[in-house]
């Protein structure tokens, strides 16, 4: 769909630019290029504004992209949220290049809302109309941005594409006044000069601005298809992992890997405080030491005052790098590094996944400040015709610190946040999986063993709601004993999890966290007792565990923010402005536990409270790595550090995951020595964490939500349903295309429906459609199904749309190994699951 559309520059105008619309097959009214009065151009979620623009007046000359847009939510005028990716030319847009307003504005007088969310990679617009005037100096609704190393000699395009989930339907994106300027005389907000305290790193400038800059990799077009086959053949337990690939290390330092005829080069730039980069495996040489020496299996480079030993293991599966940096000195020591992977060239690549979420081009230059995708999830996946590589990042630091960049044909991973404490040393660990066949999932369960993410998952989890008169929640319905009883034998639930609710002196009844006082706990725990009671009293060994989000406090009975403060002395994490971080301004905070700190102590009588005194049989953990704190800029975690562009330490910081994590450790061994039954909404960002017997899950509101992805990578592949109300059984579906089981958020199947058989499950392997245990196969594909053994064998089908049971099928056959295997031929709407009867 074409529509012609008057678009105006300054200084160099061009007219009449034809404005072109990428719309959906099955996209509805107001569609993209619509009017909606006084110019304006609407779009829905995941539609495309696409607009021609001419090049600027000479090659370099100084151009900006001007546009205003917002999001017309009917009812809601106030308030933001991401979401619009704007491209030029193929190259996403991101903060550095806002020049008419400050990159944040004031919601309220504790919540800055930044222009653009690097989690998304979208921009952020606002709810607000278009003559608002009082946020952002009068340009909320107003973008202007430095475009000039992005334009062409010709054939420019800017995009314009809705990402704002919650717009599919009626809450388009609006867009107007789209300009192209050739000179800086635009109006700017009175804020520009508000610009934030240090917040970032920089000591990888350089080679942000080439990742996010225009090269080859931005400029290629990747396939993006969901990998799920509804024939998958032949089904059986694959414990093997062994890749055969060759590998050489020559004398620059220089590592080679070699798979199926495909070669990958590994090299390094590595600087220290005060000192030009180095460069290790660029060239024929390995840069300007005072000491190198190399073997087969590493090497060790040396100055004065810095050590850096690397030592490569070749693994059946992959290559282990181990970079122990040693500081010899008296002061503090930075060290900024990039680890990067040549892929040969971008013709040759065909797929890109990072943190699990495949990519449309070879582009990235992600932050590890802003959300927790690459932290939990710190892998890699590029793939070319014949084979695959997978880069994954092990420790601490360099998981939850890395940048990720590509371009070209490079793949980067590097940290601008690390640095040593006098007289210290910390290994840097990543692992490089070489893949003979580019299949994600083979990369997924080769790091699934590498990292033994096994996780029993002990049955059919929901939430229910007895402390709520919401109607909305189907078991708030239930008031007796028999109704009460009978919704948990008919959904299947097995393990519950509901809040405690309490009115406080403010009359409002809402959700305890966990940071309240224990007293307030246990006098708000009486309708989960009583609902737990009740459905025991009626036969029903459902296992109860009370929801605790171990990193949130809600200000209840008249306590202030300061008195909180108080109560948790130099246990709050603080914003770049060192200040206290709001959940929910005015009332909800975020706290950091730590081992031995106030609020970790707190958080252990807590614990006893729930296990010891009100007998739960365990705990759910909500928000388990970290809540809307991921970094607190009042602690340092004794790794992490924001430096300049030369590479100096300006603030230390610190990573809540990693001050919380001896706090993670002891709490969990405390539920583990009670027999509890422990789950986790959000994944794990330390390899420590990940080794505890905790079940996670996800928590989307669609099902190609990065937490799924997530979700692949944790020691259970379990998701909630989604949060907007759909039909359930396609939920189950969809997810078990992508290799992910389903629990219950708030709605529910009920009778003898597909989920009561998917648990008990240990989930070993992982393929999309399939998810394989030690004794059950769930699938949604047709094929040929062995559990590895010659005991009998039942299939159980289900189909849509409420996910009853439809057949039974015992009829199985011999495999030439002697196993038994079940033939399935399923429908596009049909799940079986396949065990011993």
């Amino acid at each position: 769909m074409t529509h012609t559309t008057p678009v105006r520059g300054l200084m160099c105008a061009w007219l009449w630019a034809p404005v072109l619309l990428s719309l959906p097959a099955l996209a509805q009214a107001p569609g993209p290029g619509r009017p909606a009065g006084a110019g304006v151009q609407q779009i829905l979620f995941n539609e495309t504004l696409r607009v021609e623009v001419p090049p600027p007046p000479a090659p370099g000359h100084t151009a900006y992209l001007s546009f205003e847009a917002r999001i017309e939510a009917g009812r809601f005028r106030s308030g933001s949220a991401a979401a619009c990716a704007v491209t030029v030319n193929g190259i996403p847009t991101s903060l550095e290049r806002l020049r008419n307003k400050a990159p944040y504005y004031l919601y309220t007088h504790e919540h800055r809302v930044f222009w653009h969310d690097p989690s998304r990679a979208a921009w952020v617009l606002s709810y607000y109309p278009w003559d608002n005037t009082t946020k952002a100096g009068g340009h909320v609704n107003r973008f202007v941005l430095d475009v000039t190393d992005l334009m062409q000699s010709a054939d420019n395009v800017v995009t314009f594409t809705s990402v704002y989930l919650y717009g599919a339907n009626d809450k388009p994106l609006e867009f107007r006044k789209i300009k192209l300027l050739f000179n800086d005389s635009f109006p700017r907000s009175p804020n520009l000069a508000n610009t934030p305290p240090p917040r970032e790193s920089r000591g990888l400038a350089a080679f942000r601005k080439r990742a996010r800059g225009r090269h080859a990799g931005a400029l290629t077009t990747l396939s993006t298809e969901l990998p799920f086959r509804p024939e998958v053949g032949d089904v059986a337990p694959s414990r093997a992992t062994r890749c055969d690939f060759s590998f050489e290390l020559v004398p620059s330092g220089r590592m080679t890997v070699t798979v199926e005829g495909d070669t990958y080069s590994l090299f390094s730039s590595i600087r220290f405080c005060g000192e030009a980069w180095r460069d290790i495996g660029h060239g024929d040489s390995p840069g300007q030491w005072e000491r190198f020496g190399m073997d087969e299996n590493g090497f060790d480079a040396q100055t004065s005052e810095v050590a850096w030993r690397r030592r490569v293991a070749r693994e059946d599966s992959h290559l282990e790098v181990r970079d122990t940096f040693v500081n010899r000195t008296d002061r503090d020591q930075p060290v900024t590094f990039v680890n990067m992977v040549d892929l040969g060239t971008v013709e040759d690549i065909t797929h890109f996944r990072l943190a699990g979420r495949a990519q449309r081009h070879f582009y990235a230059c992600t932050s590890p400040m802003d959300g927790r995708q690459t932290g939990a999830t710190p892998v890699a996946y590029v793939a070319r015709r014949n084979s695959a590589v997978g880069l994954v990042l092990q420790d601490d630091a360099y998981r939850n610190q890395a940048t990720w960049m590509t371009w070209d044909a490079v793949l980067a991973a590097g940290d601008d946040l690390f640095y040593l404490a006098p007289k210290s040393s910390y290994t840097v660990v990543w692992k490089l999986f070489p893949l003979d066949r580019p299949d994600y999932y083979d990369l997924v369960n080769a790091v699934r063993r590498e990292w033994n993410l096994y996780q029993r998952i002990p049955g059919l989890f929901g939430f229910v709601h007895p402390a709520t008169e919401q109607r909305m929640y189907e078991d708030a319905r239930y008031k007796t004993p028999e109704t009460r009883a009978h919704f948990v034998k008919d959904t299947g639930i097995q393990i519950a999890s509901a809040c405690f609710r309490y009115p406080g002196t403010e009359n409002q009844k809402r959700v305890l966290y966990g940071g309240e006082p224990v007293d307030t706990h246990r006098r708000a725990s009486a309708q989960v007792l009583e609902w737990r009671n009740t459905v025991r009293d009626q036969g029903v060994d459902v296992q109860v565990l009370p929801y605790m989000d171990v990193h949130i406090c809600r200000l209840t009975d008249g306590e202030t923010l300061e008195e909180l403060r108080e109560r948790f002395p130099e246990a709050l994490p603080l914003n770049a402005w060192s200040e206290p971080i709001p959940y929910r301004t005015g009332w909800l905070y975020c706290v950091l536990p730590q081992l031995g700190n106030p609020v970790g102590k707190h958080l252990m009588q807590l614990l006893k409270l729930y296990m010891d005194e009100l007998q739960f049989d365990g705990i759910y953990l909500d928000e388990w790595d970290h809540s809307r704190a991921r970094v607190s800029y009042g602690h340092s975690d004794g790794v992490s550090a924001l430096l300049d562009a030369q590479g100096q330490i300006v603030r230390k910081v610190g990573f809540v995951p990693i001050l919380a994590k001896e706090f993670h450790l002891a709490f969990t061994s405390e539920l583990v020595k009670r027999n509890a039954v422990i789950f986790a909404n959000q994944f794990d960002d330390t390899l420590a964490a990940a080794q505890l017997p905790i079940v996670h899950f996800a928590e989307p509101v669609a099902h190609d939500s990065y937490l799924v992805d997530a979700a692949l990578f944790s020691r259970s592949p379990l998701s909630l349903h989604l949060k907007p109300r759909c039909n359930l059984f396609e939920t189950v579906h969809e997810l078990l295309k992508r290799g992910v089981l389903t629990c219950y958020c708030w709605y529910y199947l009920h009778g003898d429906h597909v989920l009561k058989r998917c648990f008990p499950i240990t989930v070993r392997e992982i393929r999309p459609g399939v998810v394989m245990g030690d004794d059950r196969i769930v699938t949604c594909a047709s094929g040929s199904f062995s559990l590895g053994h010659a005991k009998p064998l039942r299939a159980y089908v289900y189909g849509a749309p409420e996910g009853l049971l439809e057949q039974t099928l015992d009829k199985a056959r011999r495999t030439p190994k002697g196993h038994t295997a079940i033939d399935l031929r399923l429908t596009d709407n049909q799940v079986a699951v396949i065990l011993e009867p």
